[in-house]
């Protein structure tokens, strides 16, 4: 995965600027100064949004965290694999995953993490949860998602299966740079049965999908699926 994202990194928040409705989704569901934890953090503008908490953002990506640091060096951050999830020493009273990250490993390696997240979390805490609706990508043979255009980016994205393999393809320009990018990387897309019942396996309860950041109630043509779900006391 990582050479897809060391390629795009310096325009990484010209494509994915921060989407404010995943912050006031996290808001809704945690208090100010719970302790959170960030997986996939990117360049690190989520957890610096969500400064009323004591949040830690993790990301694979050590070119990621170094940006996130420079940037926000009032917030904490550290390279770690979500597979290694288990491994933090501390514990948190929620764990947020968004970006489509989860996708960038297989099903076992979910299942991986949804007991190092079942772990981590302190009794009552919670788990949530963003990736691409791929009940919606894999019904409809989704092949091409919308074109991201601004001033100072384009940005194209489509699907494909290669030998089996499902994979992502990028395909940046730089306007004033003349800069053109060209990546893939494989994903393991997950239907919302599968991501349900891995956290429901895991132990969550109180599981609940959405179509999207505001709350409104999952359907299979949902362009997202977000989860959210609880540890019991």
């Amino acid at each position: 995965m990582g050479d897809f994202y060391r390629r795009i990194k310096d325009y990484y928040d010209l494509i994915f600027p921060l989407n404010t409705k995943s912050a006031e989704f996290v808001r809704h569901n945690f208090a100010p100064g719970a302790e959170l934890l960030e997986i996939g953090c990117a360049t690190g503008k989520l957890t610096h949004e969500l400064s009323e908490y004591t949040a830690l953002g993790t990301d694979l990506e050590a070119d990621f965290i170094e940006i996130a640091r420079e940037r926000y060096p009032e917030q904490s951050y550290r390279v770690l694999d979500l597979l290694e999830v288990a491994g933090v020493e501390d514990s948190f009273d929620g764990i947020i995953c968004f970006g489509n990250t989860l996708v960038h490993v297989d099903r076992a390696g979910v299942e991986r993490f949804a007991g190092g997240v079942y772990e981590r979390l302190r009794p009552g805490g919670k788990v949530l949860l963003q990736t691409v609706n791929y009940d919606y990508v894999l019904d409809e043979r989704i092949m091409v998602l919308p074109l991201i255009d601004n001033d100072r980016i384009r940005f194209e994205r489509e699907y494909s299966y290669n030998d089996g393999k499902f994979m992502f393809k990028g395909r940046l320009e730089v306007k004033a740079e003349k800069v053109q990018l060209v990546s893939e990387v494989e994903l393991y897309p997950l239907r919302s049965t599968e991501l349900r019942e891995i956290f429901e396996k895991a132990g969550f309860s109180a599981i609940n999908l959405y179509g999207d950041f505001l709350g409104n109630s999952y359907s299979s043509r949902a362009r997202a699926l977000v989860l959210a779900g609880t540890k019991q006391f």
